[in-house]
């Protein structure tokens, strides 16, 4: 049964999540530090995809535990380092991981931002938002770095940045709004897009510099709204399945 897990349950063991074929199982490896949580992994009787992303999310990790090492070393005893992960989607057809992070390694200002990694189950590689969106909803794709070196996938949507500085507009204060939204309105805008089984849609963040980094909290875009946009059925199914089966 797919579901959204919170990091803590994942620590108690193996899940099984249904996923595009029979069922996923999930298995929470130790943590890379003090706090800090790794990636889950799919155990048990594994198709070459899911070693792909297994081998994947290993990388990340690994990318992170050398990075708190870099941040220890610059910053020694004042270094912080904060990493938290959220399972969005096990299947069915995709998994998604998010990952909220910060860091001050005695630099100029502390940092942080999101990384979303979303997996095909059939062939283990990441999605291709290009290929699952119409053309209408892609203007251009893109990729940026985190703060450990991840790279993260982007598109560009002037028709998505509408709907999404409309959903976060609507949902601010007066205070909020007036910050924000030039900000989220300006062009040229890029996102980071995963499908939520639990919110039951597909998640959109804009990839913000850090100093106005408050006005990009994730909004969902519902499947009754992407359908009207021309998603393909497949996706959203996928998506519907997932919601149904995510205790709430």
């Amino acid at each position: 049964m797919a579901r959204t897990i919170a990091t803590l349950a994942l620590a108690l063991g193996l899940i099984a999540t249904s996923a595009q074929a029979g069922t996923l199982i999930l298995f929470q490896p130790p943590p890379l530090a003090r706090g800090m949580p790794a990636l889950p992994r799919i155990t048990g009787a594994l198709t070459p995809a899911d070693a792909r992303i297994n081998a994947a999310l290993s990388k990340v990790d690994a990318s992170w535990t050398a990075f708190i090492k870099s941040c220890h070393d610059q910053a020694g005893a004042d270094a912080d380092v904060e990493r938290s992960n959220q399972l969005a989607m096990s299947g069915p057809g995709y998994f998604a991981v998010t990952i909220g992070y910060s860091y001050d390694c005695g630099g100029a200002h502390p940092d942080g931002g999101s990384i979303a990694l979303v997996y095909d189950l059939a062939t283990g590689r990441p999605v291709n938002w290009a290929q699952l969106l119409p053309k209408s909803l892609v203007d251009a794709v893109s990729t940026d770095t985190a703060g450990d070196g991840t790279t993260i996938g982007l598109i560009a949507s002037k028709q998505l940045q509408k709907l999404y500085a409309r959903e976060a507009l609507a949902h601010a204060d007066a205070d909020t709004r007036k910050d924000c939204a030039d900000t989220l309105t300006q062009d040229g805008l890029t996102f980071q897009v995963w499908p939520d089984a639990k919110a039951g849609g597909l998640m959109l963040q804009p990839d913000l510099p850090h100093v106005v980094m408050a006005c990009g909290d994730p909004q969902l875009i519902s499947v009754p709204t992407l359908r009207k946009l021309g998603v393909a059925a497949p996706l959203l199914s996928a998506i519907e399945t997932a919601h149904a089966e995510t205790p709430r």
